[in-house]
């Protein structure tokens, strides 16, 4: 017995029905007979933990499981303190990181929402960019921040972004693992606009980290529970994608951040508890291994 395995159920079962790009496989697939089984990666929640600043590498530290936020807020004031002038040079250049634009001093209060990941077209970063041109277009009080490198033409996308929308867009091109953690533990919202996606991490990320996730619903994205664990939206197109999170931007900015808070909080618990590597090790993998090694399949 054998089977072939990927990294979340929803995109085992886009490749079993043909719904998503294989170059031929999925035919193939279903002629031959082969099994195709998801299992949903999981995050070292250890490694990542906003209460351990020696491991998160966050400036401060914060529970959102337990219901606190203070460091989160903390680490906002931090990041806008080194990026919120358009004059300060990064601090550093680890990885090559190169910032384009700023954002206005003194917006503490507005809606900062996150992107972190390739800048490659499978990842939808056109759909955002003109998402984000729509809502700064229509005068929302939200701040937009980009981390990531890629395809040429997509990060030039983003620099003329932050230059037609000064004070409200900053991009970091390249990768720094703290400044990439900072990025996400200051935003309120962080977006996955994928074409396709067969799991995703960042948003196992941001969702350890109090951000509220909005994701196109295909692949591996879909495990985060629509209205329980963050939003999802479909199609895939700027027009969808900047309704849903003009919604969100004006609830947060009129009712207040804190409305999102007990969402958050169950998120962080609920990740913690079902996508650890251990229990996705021990309930998923050795499973599976069994049943192959003992001949019975799945």
């Amino acid at each position: 017995f054998s089977c072939l395995t990927t990294v979340s159920p929803q995109y085992a079962q886009e490749i079993t029905d043909g719904l998503t790009d294989t170059g031929g496989l999925s035919p193939l697939f279903a002629r031959e007979h082969v099994r195709v089984i998801g299992i949903t990666n999981g995050i070292d929640c250890a490694r990542y933990n906003p209460a351990d600043p020696a491991v998160s590498r966050l400036p401060a530290p914060f529970d959102i499981a337990a219901g606190s936020f203070d460091g989160k807020y903390a680490c906002r004031n931090h990041f806008l303190t080194m990026f919120a002038d358009k004059d300060r040079a990064l601090p550093h250049q680890e990885g090559g990181v190169r910032r384009y634009g700023f954002l206005s001093a003194g917006s503490e209060e507005s809606v900062y929402v996150a992107y972190h990941g390739r800048v490659v077209r499978q990842k939808g970063i056109s759909v955002l960019a003109a998402a984000a041109r729509r809502l700064l277009g229509g005068g929302q009080n939200a701040k937009f921040i980009f981390l990531g490198q890629g395809e040429r033409e997509l990060e030039g996308e983003l620099e003329r972004l932050s230059e037609t929308f000064p004070g409200s867009v900053v991009y970091f091109k390249g990768y720094d693992r703290a400044l990439s953690r900072l990025c996400m533990a200051a935003a309120d919202i962080a977006v996955f606009p994928s074409n396709f996606e067969p799991c995703g991490t960042e948003d196992f990320i941001a969702q350890l980290y109090g951000t509220l996730c909005l994701a196109h619903a295909t692949g591996g994205l879909k495990k985060i529970l629509d209205g329980e664990t963050g939003f999802l939206y479909e199609p895939n197109d700027a027009e969808t994608l900047s309704c849903f999170l003009s919604s969100l931007v004006r609830i947060a900015d009129r009712a207040g951040k804190e409305v999102f808070r007990p969402m958050l909080s169950y998120t962080a618990r609920y990740i913690m508890a079902n996508y650890s590597w251990d229990k996705v090790a021990s309930e998923k993998y050795l499973p599976l291994f069994e049943r192959l090694l003992a001949g019975r399949g799945s």
